[in-house]
């Protein structure tokens, strides 16, 4: 996982936490709010009944004091006593006995008595001379309609009072209004039970400006004088929301700060003179211990939510950081601080996904094993960190570079033009050239390169695979050429390339199918010309009669290990013509067969070959084994035990090639052989050279063989002379040309067996 998609993780990862934290710290504010408002609402229920009790008691009271008044009018009226000389002093009297402060009567012409506790009796009192509070609500009851005044300040008693007036009646008709004024003292007594009942509570009677009209305070108080609102009691927001509500005629409940203290409060109209109960209660200690347990649980969400927040960035840090040594460990190489071959890939990818025209370059070092066998290990790692560091400074704006492994680098230049590519990877490979790796010797780095150049918008679509392929297929063409070389990819290599995918694809498909044939050389026994044995070698003959030489072939197959599945298909099939000759009463003949060096690493190897012989039922001895002198070189034993096994069983084994490579003395004493294939080499220096010195050589390796008791066999004859020479040296076989190209086992059989009764 690269950088940008753990980003893009993390984010969502984050949006998830984030999303949960929010719900976390909404589901705290909603469990406070609903615990806020579930105690407001118990709040709001409590000061309901509270106010709707105290309404309903100061309407009763003046109910009653209505009542009072209808109740005395009528007994006036039935004792016909409104025009009697003792009417005043029966009105004193029913004062006496009445809860008014003021008890008067007034005639149908305004004109009344008033009777007072503590003053006495008025008489001969117009009513359009009392105050407009007291005319208005007689005007009223004169119009047959109860009322009660709003409240005035009465000149007799000096207090705030209100009075209520009913109409009398005589013979159906008005003749009078009886009026009694009510202190608001007894509004007090009302109001102040709350204050018996709960000390935290204060109630007011209040009109439409905000005048204190009773209360549980002492009458005396600055707020009776003025109007609550322009008292210094509430915040100006509160105040405006309350103002606000006793315009409407509404109730209002909230949580102020009323002198410095948090309460709640309720504005409930009474319904009677556009007066309202207030009612303040301070939010007591078990309240405020709740309330301060919705703030704590709210508060807990907000740390919480907060903590969630706080670890979310910590494992984000904590994420990128291992993600940053995870890619560093993912897509840089170890050794150089280079990119590693897979950070190259997703660089190439993105490159071709952008269409962008580039040049890819494979870069070697020659004999890099060689220099680690001989400076060791650690110059050999200093000697790929110097080329890293030079290949770093050669690269351009957009361009990048790998170490792939070992010595090989990949190299992307933004260039496409073939001589500057060349130009630049070889004053490249000059430059690290000048490095030496020891400091006691001096020895100068030499590297090659193949390049392949990737232009758009023709060019071919091809995976990032194949692209570093074409470049390494370019790359192996410069081995063999001078040092800081470049070859590019060519229509040559490309030819090259299909062939050998051709052949890799099809291989083991052609294998199962038998397209590999069996064609035999016939070897010829030099003291009477007779066919002495043959050799088994393979021609690919695919379905359309088209012949893929050993040439074509047989090297990717040593490369890539199916030569060891090819040399066994080989020998079954030499048993198998072996078995048809036998059968068909012919003498048969002995079949060198070749065998690949990783044949004899499979621990299947002997089994295979007994049960060959097991299934063919044919002498081991008519099989000769054709191995390479490299066997002899193995440091391990295995090779040599299963030599021993092999001619155990019967088979014979020959050394094929012998010359070719580094053949030595020390390999016909180190390896058990019976028979031994002297290179074609031989025989070209010898007619080329016309020196005698090679003469000389294979004659001393043909009189050691017949030393060792090893049956020789020159390669190569195509003259006679070159039959005269063996010959002459005392070989025992030869095999070339000269006696026949290799032919197909069937015109092999037609052309050189014979039946034993013919």
């Amino acid at each position: 996982m690269n950088e940008t998609q753990l980003k893009k993780r993390l984010s969502r990862a984050a949006v998830w936490c984030s999303v949960l934290g929010l719900v976390i710290l909404l589901a705290g504010a909603f469990i406070a709010t609903t615990f806020h408002r579930a105690l407001q609402s118990l709040a709001l229920s409590e000061f309901k009944e509270e106010a709707s009790g105290y309404r309903t008691q100061i309407i009763l009271q003046l109910e009653q004091d209505s009542k009072s008044l209808s109740t005395l009018a009528a007994l006036f009226e039935q004792s016909q006593v409104l025009d009697d000389a003792h009417f005043s002093t029966d009105l004193l009297i029913a004062n006496h006995s009445d809860t008014f402060e003021t008890l008067g009567y007034f005639n149908a012409h305004g004109i009344g008595t008033l009777v007072n506790t503590e003053l006495g009796m008025l008489t001969d009192v117009d009513y359009h001379t009392l105050p407009h509070a007291v005319q208005a609500s007689l005007t009223m009851a004169y119009r047959g309609i109860p009322d009660v005044s709003r409240l005035y300040e009465s000149d007799i008693s000096e207090a705030r009072l209100l009075v209520c007036a009913v109409p009398v009646y005589q013979d159906g008709n008005i003749v009078g209004v009886l009026a009694g004024s009510t202190s608001l003292t007894c509004f007090d007594e009302i109001l102040s039970e709350s204050a018996s009942s709960n000390q935290n509570s204060t109630t007011y009677l209040i009109n439409a400006q905000g005048q204190v009209l009773a209360g549980t305070t002492d009458l005396s108080s600055p707020e009776y004088q003025s109007s609550i609102f322009s008292a210094d009691f509430f915040d100006q927001a509160d105040l405006n929301a309350i103002e606000a509500a006793i315009a409407r005629e509404e109730s209002i409940f909230s949580t102020v700060r009323y002198q410095g203290v948090r309460c709640n409060i309720l504005v409930e109209p009474v319904g009677l003179n556009n007066w309202f109960v207030l009612c303040i209660s301070a939010v007591t200690n078990s309240n405020h211990t709740i309330y301060q347990m919705v703030i704590t649980l709210g508060v807990t969400f907000l740390l919480l939510a907060v903590l969630i927040l706080v670890l979310l960035v910590y494992i984000w840090r904590l994420t990128l950081h291992h993600n940053r040594t995870l890619t560093r460990m993912a897509y840089t190489d170890e050794l150089t601080g280079a990119d590693n071959l897979n950070r190259f890939m997703q660089n190439l990818d993105a490159l071709q996904h952008r269409q962008q025209s580039f040049c890819m370059v494979s870069l070697n070092v020659r004999q890099f094993k060689f220099i680690n066998e001989l400076f060791g290990s650690s110059m050999a790692n200093q000697l790929l960190k110097t080329i890293a560091q030079r290949v770093r400074g050669s690269m351009g704006e957009g361009e990048f570079f790998c170490r792939e492994g070992g010595d090989l680098f990949y190299l992307v230049f933004l260039e496409t033009d073939a001589c500057a590519v060349k130009k630049r990877t070889t004053a490249l490979m000059e430059d690290i050239g000048l490095h030496t790796v020891s400091t006691t010797r001096d020895y100068r780095i030499s590297l090659y390169a193949g390049a392949y150049l990737v232009e758009y918008p023709n060019q071919e679509e091809l995976s990032t695979e194949l692209i570093i392929t074409r470049s390494r297929f370019a790359i192996q063409h410069c081995r063999d050429l001078p040092s800081t070389s470049v070859h590019f990819y060519d229509t040559q290599l490309h030819n090259t390339e299909e062939r050998e995918n051709f052949i890799e694809s099809h291989m083991h498909q052609a294998l199962q199918r038998g397209e590999f044939q069996m064609y035999l050389q016939p070897q010829i026994n030099l003291k009477d010309g007779s066919l002495g044995s043959a050799e088994a070698l393979v021609r690919w003959v695919i379905e359309d009669g088209h012949i893929i030489f050993p040439n074509d072939f047989i090297p990717l197959f040593e490369r890539n290990g199916f030569c060891s599945h090819l040399d066994l298909y080989m020998v079954e099939q030499a048993m198998r013509q072996i078995r048809q000759w036998m059968d068909s009463g012919i003498a048969p003949l002995p079949i060198s067969v070749n065998q690949s060096k990783l044949l004899f690493y499979r621990p299947d190897y002997i089994s295979t070959l007994e049960e060959l012989l097991q299934r063919y039922q044919v002498p081991a001895q008519l099989i000769t084994l054709e191995i390479l002198e490299q066997l002899s070189f193995e440091q391990t034993g295995e090779p040599h035990e299963k030599l021993r096994k092999l001619r155990k069983l019967g088979f014979r084994v020959s050394m094929d090639d012998f010359g070719s490579g580094y053949a030595s003395f020390h390999t016909l004493g180190s390896l058990e052989i019976d028979e031994l294939k002297l290179d074609r080499s031989f025989l070209l220096e010898i007619s080329a050279r016309q020196s005698n010195r090679f003469a000389l050589i294979l004659e001393c390796i043909v009189k050691l063989t017949k030393r060792l008791n090893i049956t020789t066999v020159v390669e190569g004859v195509e003259t006679v002379e070159n039959e005269t020479l063996i010959r002459n040296l005392n070989c025992d076989m030869g095999q070339g040309y000269l006696y026949s190209r290799p032919i197909p086992a069937e015109e092999f059989t037609q052309r050189y067996m014979t039946r034993k009764d013919q």
